[in-house]
């Protein structure tokens, strides 16, 4: 139950377990285990006592990805052990191609002037900032899984997916120093970096393009917090609107996982728990359910994304390049 509860609140490249289990232990686990989402890509190695082979071949059909004979050889089960996370985590890049796609798919339903402008702010704000793409676009279908589990409609989805990314904007006006700052800021970084919000905003406001105006209201409302004491404008409540409700979960969130230069990543686990402390308070409680309803989407994102870095920047790339702008 322990095995299983931890493969259900985050991501697992791999279980090694004895084979056989005592009485049908072995087939509840894995059926358990396989009817999880979070753990689609884990990969399972069984061993026994021995080669038989029929406790090989039983492995198999119990669903075993490698099966190994005690006692272990430390470099060959390496290597097995490694090949079985390997095929497992194959279809992620299948993954994150879909995620990519379906980001290519909202840019479709807009102007070709909001797919430029889409492009051309995600490459100012990663090369200012220093986030990875695949951060920025997290956040973005975290926050569609989130509005997903408030029952938005479809078309509010789409522009989470692509605004989302777009919310920390702002940050190009702020100074590298103070972004980059390895550390605690002192009051006065601590200032400078909460200008961002409104900076982005500003950055933003003004335009007929509806990409960009709900940019700008994401950007200077996803700070602002449920019970009135978050910034720039001390919002509360449902006067934030749902966008910088959303967001705000999901950029914590994806900040909690990752690491950072003054802190290691929090497990998925401890994350959520920490989302669901908050709720009432910085996050929208109503936000906060619509997060753990959607949880198994959540860890799928993190899961394709997490194997797939790489080839959230060959898209920002490619875009920049079918733009005519210079990705380099």
């Amino acid at each position: 139950h322990a095995a299983l509860g931890h493969c259900s609140h985050q991501p697992v490249d791999l279980v090694v377990m004895r084979h056989p289990l005592p009485g049908a232990l072995t087939a509840n686990f894995m059926r358990s285990l396989r009817a999880r989402r979070a753990a689609e890509h884990t990969a399972v190695v069984m061993v026994a006592d021995g080669e038989a082979r029929e406790l090989r071949a039983d492995a198999f059909a119990q669903g075993a990805d490698e099966f190994a004979a005690l006692p272990l050889a430390g470099t060959a089960f390496a290597d097995l052990a490694r090949a079985a996370v390997t095929r497992r985590a194959a279809p992620r890049q299948a993954d994150i191609a879909c995620h990519l796609d379906e980001i290519e798919t909202a840019l479709g339903r807009r102007t070709v002037r909001e797919r430029e402008l889409f492009f051309k702010l995600l490459a100012t704000l990663v090369g200012h900032d220093g986030e990875t793409t695949a951060h920025c676009l997290r956040v973005g279908f975290y926050s569609r899984a989130i509005g997903a589990g408030l029952g938005l409609e479809a078309a509010t989805r789409d522009s989470l997916v692509l605004t989302g990314p777009l919310h920390d904007i702002g940050k190009v006006l702020v100074a590298p120093e103070v972004l980059n700052k390895r550390g605690r800021f002192n009051p006065s970084e601590l200032a400078a970096m909460r200008t961002h919000p409104a900076a982005g905003r500003r950055l933003l406001a003004g335009s007929r393009l509806p990409l960009l105006q709900e940019a700008a209201e994401l950007a200077g409302t996803h700070h602002e917090r449920w019970d009135g004491r978050g910034y720039p404008d001390g919002l509360a409540g449902e006067a934030i609107p749902i966008a910088g409700r959303i967001v705000a979960i999901a950029d914590v969130f994806d900040a909690l996982v990752s690491d950072r230069s003054y802190k290691r990543a929090w497990t998925p686990g401890q994350a959520i728990d920490q989302i669901i402390a908050c709720g009432g308070a910085q996050f929208d409680p109503d936000c906060v359910r619509a997060f753990c309803e959607r949880w198994e989407d959540v860890l799928a994102v993190k899961a394709a994304f997490d194997a797939g870095g790489a080839a959230a920047d060959s898209f920002l790339q490619r875009g920049l390049r079918a733009q005519g702008h210079d990705a380099a």
